[in-house]
């Protein structure tokens, strides 16, 4: 295991997590601020008609995109 430093972007602030890599490190940090779902298809419906953009893997969002 290795001790990793995980930043906060928007507040930077820092948890060091001991994680066997960088990548388990950010899901423990990920897993106490968010969580993941398979929405149903009206969900999906709504969050889109409310301005909410699909983002695909891989790609870096834009600026002020993702939040909503």
């Amino acid at each position: 295991m290795a001790l990793y430093a995980v930043r906060n972007k928007a507040t930077e602030s820092i948890r060091l997590v001991d994680a066997p890599t960088n990548a388990a490190a950010l899901r423990h940090v990920a897993g106490d601020e968010f969580a993941v779902t398979i929405p149903k298809s009206r969900e999906v419906a709504k969050l889109v008609a409310d301005g909410v953009k699909v983002e695909d893997y891989g790609e870096q969002p834009e600026a002020g995109e993702g939040e909503g």
